[in-house]
C-alpha cells in the first residue's frame, strides 16, 4: 500500500519551502503589494504549521483545490527533516513516530478504505517497534501461527481462519491496543492525505478520522494527525475550528518559478523564433501563472502544451494562441484530449475508460488486453496455455497502444510490494503493473455524461449509459 505515496510527484526544485522553511528569495510573481501580501501569508502559515508541529495537538487539515498540490505538500512534510526537527520538540524525551498514508481512489480496494489505512499504520508501527505486536497483538498471532500451520497441513478450514483472522472491529481494537500501549512511551503524528478519495461518503471518513483522534481520550496530547482534502461542504463544516492551510492561496510563486523553469530552460527547441519573439516569449509565463488560479496540475497540463507546440516548431504568434487558448477548467482540458484521440480509437477508448471506472481495483494492461478484444469465436479458439514470455509480451504491447493512443489520460504505474523475494518467483513481469487514470480530476470527469457522448456520438452501445 505504499504504492501511492511513492508515485505522488516531489515536489518541483524550490517549492513549497514556505512550509517549514524561511522566505524564498525569488519572489518574482508580480509587483509591490501582492509579493507583500503573498510573503506576509506563506509567514504566517509557516509559523502556524510550525506551531501546531512543536506544541499543538488534534488536527491540522490541509485545504486544496483538485490538482493544487496537497499530495506532494504531505509528501514533502512527511521527508523533510525539518518536520522532525519541530515534532521533536514536541515528543521531548519521548520517542517519536511519523506514520502516513494515502487513500487513492483510483487504486485498490485496501487503497481507499478504513481497514487499509489501519492496515498500514499498524504495518510501520510494527515494523519501528516489533515487541509491540507480541505486547498487544497476542491472541492474533496466536491464531496467525495456528491458520499457518493448518495451512501446511493442507486443512480445508484454513482458508476461512485467514479471512476471519483480522477483522474490521480486530483492526479497530488492535490499533487502539498499540496507540495505548505507547502512552508515555512515544508521541506520534500520523500524516493522511486525500480523505476525499475514501471509498465512501465524506462523513463517514470524517467519523474515522474522530474515532482515530478518540482513541487518545485519556491523553490527546500524546498524538496528532494532519489531515488533507478537497473543500468538500462536509470537511470545511468539521474543520472550520481547527488549524488549516489553503492551498491554492499559497502557491503563486511556486507555479511562477515552475513554469519560469520549464519554459526558459536553454534546451528549449526555440532557435527559429526571432530576437523580439523572445520578449514576448518571456511574457506567456506570466500570463500561465495568472491562468493557473492555483492549480498546479493545469500548470503542468499548459506548459505540456507549449512544449508540444515548440517541438512542432510553432511560430511566436501559434504559441500565443495556444497560450490564450488555454481551457481555464480542467474538465475542460480533458474535453480537449479527448476530441485528441484519434476517430478510429474512440469506440476502443471508450470501452477501456468504462472497464478503469466499474473495475473495483486497477485493472492490468494485460487484462484489458483481453477485454478490448470482442471476440465473438473466441470459444473455436484453440484453448493451449500462454507462455510467460508470450503474455508479457501481450502486456507489454497493450501499454504500449495505451501510452501511444490515449493522450497521457491513461498511465502505467508498477505495483509495491512488502514481500522482498517477489522478484524472484517465476512469474512474468507483466503482473507487477497497473493501468490507472493519470490523475483523480479524471476519474472524475469520466463519472460524467459529457465524455462518453463525445467519444459514442452516434453509436449504440449496451455498455455505457450516457444519461
Amino acid at each position: 500500500m505504499s504504492r501511492r505515496h511513492e508515485q505522488i510527484a516531489e515536489a518541483f526544485d524550490h517549492t513549497f519551502q514556505w512550509i517549514l522553511q524561511g522566505d524564498q528569495d525569488d519572489v518574482n510573481t508580480t509587483e509591490g503589494a501582492q509579493v507583500n501580501d503573498l510573503v506576509s501569508l506563506q509567514r504566517a502559515t509557516r509559523t502556524n504549521f510550525i506551531s501546531w508541529l512543536r506544541s499543538g495537538s488534534g488536527i491540522f487539515w490541509i485545504d486544496g483545490k483538485a490538482g493544487s498540490g496537497k499530495s506532494t505538500l504531505m509528501k514533502l512534510i512527511f521527508h523533510s527533516p525539518e518536520t522532525r526537527v519541530h515534532l521533536r520538540h514536541w515528543s521531548g524525551s519521548c520517542d517519536l513516530f511519523v506514520g502516513h498514508f494515502h487513500f487513492f481512489d483510483r487504486g485498490s480496494s485496501l487503497e481507499k478504505s478504513q481497514e487499509g489505512l489501519i492496515r498500514h499504520l499498524l504495518y510501520q508501527i510494527f515494523e519501528r517497534y516489533p515487541h509491540l505486536m507480541n505486547e498487544v497483538y497476542k491472541s492474533h498471532w496466536d491464531r496467525l501461527r495456528g491458520a499457518g500451520r493448518a495451512y501446511l497441513r493442507t486443512d480445508p478450514t484454513a482458508k476461512y481462519l485467514y479471512e476471519a483472522i483480522l477483522t474490521r472491529s480486530e483492526l479497530v481494537a488492535a490499533l487502539q491496543a498499540v496507540l495505548f500501549s505507547t502512552i508515555g512511551k512515544v508521541r506520534i503524528c500520523f500524516l493522511i492525505d486525500g480523505l476525499d478519495e475514501f471509498n465512501g461518503t465524506d462523513r463517514e471518513v470524517l467519523e474515522l478520522m474522530a474515532q482515530l483522534e478518540s482513541m487518545y481520550a485519556k491523553s490527546a496530547t500524546w498524538h496528532k494527525i494532519c489531515v488533507s482534502s478537497r473543500p468538500h461542504i462536509a470537511f470545511e463544516a468539521a474543520f472550520r475550528k481547527r488549524p488549516s492551510l489553503r492551498m491554492q492561496d499559497l502557491t503563486k510563486n511556486d507555479i511562477y518559478h515552475y513554469v519560469n523553469s520549464r519554459l526558459r530552460s536553454q534546451d528549449l527547441p526555440i532557435d527559429h523564433l526571432a530576437p523580439e519573439d523572445l520578449v514576448r516569449f518571456e511574457t506567456l509565463v506570466d500570463d500561465i501563472v495568472e491562468k493557473a488560479r492555483g492549480v498546479f496540475l493545469w500548470v503542468h497540463l499548459a506548459v505540456m502544451s507549449l512544449l508540444h507546440g515548440l517541438d512542432q516548431s510553432d511560430w511566436m504568434h501559434e504559441l500565443e494562441a495556444r497560450v490564450r487558448g488555454l481551457p481555464p477548467e480542467l474538465d475542460t482540458f480533458y474535453d480537449r484530449m479527448v476530441n485528441l484521440i484519434d476517430p478510429g480509437y474512440r469506440y476502443q477508448a471508450a470501452r477501456i475508460f468504462r472497464i478503469m471506472l466499474d473495475s473495483p481495483d486497477p485493472p492490468h494492461p494485460l487484462i484489458l488486453s483481453f477485454l478490448e478484444n470482442n471476440n465473438d469465436d473466441i470459444d473455436r479458439h484453440p484453448r493451449e496455455a500462454f507462455s510467460y514470455k508470450a503474455l508479457n509480451a501481450r502486456g507489454k504491447h497493450m501499454e504500449q497502444r495505451l501510452r501511444s493512443r490515449f493522450w497521457g489520460l491513461i498511465e502505467i504505474s508498477r505495483q509495491t510490494t512488502s514481500i522482498a523475494d517477489w522478484s524472484k518467483s517465476t512469474t512474468a513481469d507483466w503482473t507487477k503493473f497497473n493501468a490507472l487514470f493519470f490523475h483523480q480530476t479524471v476519474r472524475d470527469y469520466f463519472k460524467r455524461p459529457e465524455p462518453w457522448k463525445m467519444m459514442l456520438d452516434g453509436m449504440t452501445v449496451s455498455w455505457c449509459s450516457m444519461e
